[in-house]
């Protein structure tokens, strides 16, 4: 389906482009010059009730509106899919009310027809953006994504909460997108800061030499100054939304790499850290796996005991959902399961299993972690069931241990039933 002519024209990466559609694009796209002038007509129209009534939205004073954006749908000027939305659109079209006319204090001039038509076109366009546009001219070609997102069940993509803003950049060594360093993220953020700054510095001085009310010599004089001044606001409205969005970006921490030598601590039920109120900070990790490529989680870190932390519920839900992370797992009070004199007695360790009476694991936490083993191919189902038989033939004959025999017992007749 061929795209709409304003989609076309008014593109971000056309930034430069300063006037609205012309007859010889309109041709060009298919349509006839009476539909160039047709149009005109009802920007003409919509500009002047704009500048006569306002931007209350209200049908009996803005009929244009609608039956502009009716024309510009029936001649494929705005996008004309399934999903067409005309209220979406009238809204959009009132939020340009202000670009009717110049107005500040006592001077009032209407706007140039074609700078009124730029204007509308450019937000009836989908692929225009000012900040996007700016990000584009000056940092070149970026990306903006969150840590975690997820789809609802209309198929809307949602941003979970506390998720971290990052930005990707085309690597060309590593030939794929790239997230890039806090600190890289950090100079892009002092370049808009300091464009800000200027910005801030002009308009002030500019405000600083607005004519003279009531002096007819002035009048001349306010219109430039008065264009002026639109563009000055402009800028700044558009850098300070730039300055948010980057400086989101640069307040995240750098995605940290974790290491097989690294330590996962496990809290079963209550999170002691936050319940003593130690500094907790979510941070974004990349694990490795075994057998899957690398992937990525948010969990805790603690700066008081300077340790990586998740709930056993989350480490079990990654287990389930995609794999067994390479690293150290220990509970929360030290204890990580005595599995020594089993040949692979590490696959379970590093995946957490332990009847311990401290770590306080349930039937079901420790069953599902066999399971998993079983499920990602770490362990077969024999090779569980003789590490169960091998711990209650040699540890679960000791005295003291009646607790953990009968854990063995009810985990072995659980893979057993598989």
């Amino acid at each position: 389906m061929m795209a709409a002519l304003f989609d076309t024209i008014h593109d971000n990466a056309l930034s430069k482009r300063a006037e609205p559609a012309t007859l010889e694009e309109f041709v060009e796209f298919g349509l006839q010059p009476e539909d160039y002038t047709h149009y005109v007509g009802l920007q003409m129209r919509v500009q002047g009730e704009f500048m006569a009534y306002g931007c209350t939205l209200a049908d009996t004073r803005h009929p244009a509106i609608t039956e502009l954006i009716s024309f510009c749908h029936e001649k494929k000027l705005i996008e004309y899919d399934d999903c067409f939305n005309e209220a979406y659109f009238c809204s959009e079209m009132i939020s340009c009310s202000f670009d009717a006319d110049y107005r500040h204090d006592w001077l009032r001039y209407p706007r140039n027809p074609a700078e009124f038509r730029l204007a509308i076109e450019r937000r009836l366009s989908k692929n225009w953006d000012a900040e996007s546009a700016y990000i584009l001219d000056t940092f070149g070609a970026i990306e903006f994504v969150y840590d975690e997102c997820y789809e609802s069940q209309d198929s809307i993509l949602w941003v979970k909460p506390d998720s971290a803003l990052r930005i990707k950049r085309y690597d060309p060594v590593a030939k794929c997108q790239v997230i890039l360093k806090s600190n890289e993220v950090q100079k892009m953020y002092d370049v808009v800061q300091a464009e800000q700054r200027k910005i801030e510095k002009e308009l002030a001085a500019h405000l600083a030499c607005m004519p003279i009310e009531h002096n007819a010599e002035a009048l001349p004089a306010g219109l430039p100054w008065i264009k002026r001044l639109y563009s000055l606001c402009d800028r700044k409205d558009m850098i300070e939304g730039v300055c948010e969005t980057i400086g989101n970006a640069a307040s995240s921490s750098d995605i940290y790499k974790f290491r097989t030598s690294d330590t996962l601590v496990v809290f079963c039920g209550t999170d002691t850290c936050r319940e003593e109120n130690h500094q907790l900070k979510n941070m974004r990790v990349d694990f490795s796996f075994y057998g899957k490529p690398d992937k990525q989680y948010t969990i805790e870190r603690c700066a008081h005991c300077k340790q990586f932390r998740i709930s056993l519920d989350a480490l079990i839900q990654m287990f389930e959902s995609y794999g067994v992370p390479r690293c150290r797992i220990m509970y929360e009070n030290n204890t990580s399961g005595n599995l020594s004199g089993f040949e692979d007695t590490s696959i379970f360790y590093d995946m957490g299993y332990t009847v311990s009476q401290t770590a306080g694991l349930s039937a079901v936490q420790r069953q599902r972690i066999l399971k998993c083993a079983i499920d990602t191919g770490k362990a077969s189902k024999y090779d569980v069931m003789r590490f169960l038989r091998q711990r209650m033939n040699i540890n679960g004959m000791k005295a003291g241990n009646e607790i953990a025999f009968q854990k063995w017992k009810d985990d072995y007749n659980f893979i057993r039933s598989l």
